[in-house]
């Protein structure tokens, strides 16, 4: 079986992602609850509803791409990344 790498041995920082679901068309303050495929994208939220937000939505939305962007950005700042492993589905869910 392989062994635990000895004290001291050389050590690699691997980012991987997945399952970003990025949506260019979103729109902060639209619609995060809607019966579309996707949400956050048109439309104004009724006096009971909130809207989506800037960074994103917990509800029926996908991130919006400087979201993506800023945690990147965030991530080299903090990291010394030598590996990025992304393994795909980027598309919004729509």
């Amino acid at each position: 079986p392989p062994q635990p790498p000895t004290a001291g041995s050389p050590t690699l920082t691997v980012l991987h992602l997945s399952d970003i679901h990025v949506d260019f068309a979103y729109k902060p303050g639209s619609i995060a609850d809607c019966p579309d495929p996707l949400c956050c994208r048109t439309g104004q939220p009724t006096a009971n509803q909130t809207g989506a937000g800037f960074w994103g939505d917990f509800r029926n939305c996908d991130i919006p791409y400087w979201t993506v962007e800023a945690l990147l950005k965030r991530i080299v700042e903090v990291e010394k990344i030598d590996f990025i492993y992304y393994t795909g589905d980027l598309p919004p869910h729509n």
